[in-house]
């Protein structure tokens, strides 16, 4: 449920490469390369393709339960568009595809970082240099684990923290890593949803992170509280257009879920109702 809600949300923020076919080759698997890739985006794009496949071979993850996710989450950000539309919010194809490959960029640069180890004692020492005086236990990016639906943000979030020593990085010509850099309005971007958003989902996450699995008496307050702040959000004047479209979608998502838990109990939803001032 909570991965579902942020998946949608996280969808706008980042645009994963087609997942290569797989061909069977007696034993084994053998996966096609991307056919479909911008030829700019190529290598971050073969990145992420690279990084998804692994934790796919990994959990053997179900590959009808991801296509039916995958359309689950397109047919509900179709519908905030639409919704959002009609409201006058609409993101231009700059802003659409800025919010597109913002995660993507990210993600990417730090798995190049870690596959190499000249690139991250380069990154290392730029960090000491920038951040001398600041006490932190972490020396390098973050590195994204799609299995983990909460690691996005702390990918970005490093980004952040690191911004002066990752700009200078990507900045380097023989590093050939000008794909990964972010634009000014990127960097922007990843600021508000970082500051603004990432703080909306907090609850959510520590409660989907315990071993135990949560009663409803928990998720249903956890709930109404997300989807009102994710309305709020996605009629925030302030916010980038990408940011409140991704609201109003994640709230989408949220409220079927939120449907889906009460149908059952309209006695128990209206107490919950009543001592939370919430009407769904």
């Amino acid at each position: 449920m909570s991965a579902h809600i942020f998946q949608t949300f996280i969808s706008f923020f980042f645009k994963p490469a087609k997942r290569a076919k797989k061909i069977a080759v007696g034993t084994g698997i053998k996966r096609s390369r991307q056919e479909d890739a911008n030829p700019d985006d190529l290598e971050v794009a073969d990145v992420i393709l690279l990084e998804e496949n692994e934790c796919l071979d990994a959990t053997m993850e179900d590959s009808g339960q991801v296509v039916h996710d995958d359309a689950a989450v397109s047919g509900v950000c179709a519908r905030a568009i639409d919704e959002m539309r009609e409201e006058g919010v609409t993101m231009t194809p700059v802003q659409r595809q800025e919010g597109y490959s913002l995660l993507t960029k990210v993600s990417g640069l730090a798995r190049k970082v870690h596959d190499s180890a000249t690139l991250r004692e380069a990154l290392e020492q730029k960090i000491s240099a920038h951040l001398p005086d600041t006490p932190t236990e972490q020396h390098t990016l973050t590195r994204r684990v799609p299995t983990r639906w909460n690691a996005d943000f702390a990918c970005m979030r490093s980004h952040l923290l690191f911004q002066n020593a990752v700009q200078e990085l990507t900045g380097v010509t023989s590093n050939k890593l000008g794909a990964f850099r972010l634009t000014d309005s990127q960097w922007r971007l990843a600021e508000e949803v970082c500051s603004r958003l990432l703080p909306l989902f907090d609850d959510l996450t520590r409660l989907f992170s315990h071993s135990n699995v949560p009663l409803i008496h928990e998720a249903v307050p956890m709930l109404m509280s997300l989807i009102k702040k994710l309305r709020r959000a996605s009629l925030t004047d302030s916010l980038p257009a990408v940011s409140r479209v991704a609201s109003r979608a994640s709230e989408i998502m949220a409220q079927k879920y939120f449907d889906l838990l009460t149908d059952e109990c309209e006695v128990y939803i209206i107490a919950i109702g009543t001592l939370y001032h919430f009407i769904p």
